[in-house]
């Protein structure tokens, strides 16, 4: 079951993805609740919380955890500076060449 909605979850942000490129913009959408802080990713509603994909790389079930870290590096990345999620098509981050690394604005 818990295969199934990581499979929904995907096309989810794969049609997001998609839709953002045919807008010319940038492909995100949804709100990061890290810690008590909420964060939104570019101003959107809730449609995918990366917290929840994170937890999962922890599952028990090898084939959870594997589809569950593909998802992730497919469509996220982590502030190296203050640990945020973001959409890895956010206008807020960019791979800074000096560190080698993800940093928001």
């Amino acid at each position: 079951m818990v295969m199934m909605a990581l499979e929904g979850l995907e096309r989810v942000l794969q049609v997001e993805e998609v839709r953002g490129r045919r807008k010319g913009g940038t492909a995100c959408g949804w709100r990061v609740a890290a810690g008590s802080e909420e964060t939104e990713g570019c101003g959107g509603g809730s449609l995918v919380q990366p917290a929840m994909i994170e937890a999962l790389e922890r599952h028990k079930s090898s084939a959870i955890s594997k589809r569950a870290s593909r998802i992730w590096k497919q469509h996220f990345v982590s502030c190296a500076l203050c640990k945020k999620s973001f959409s890895k098509h956010s206008s807020k981050t960019h791979f800074c060449n000096e560190c080698k690394c993800d940093v928001c604005s």
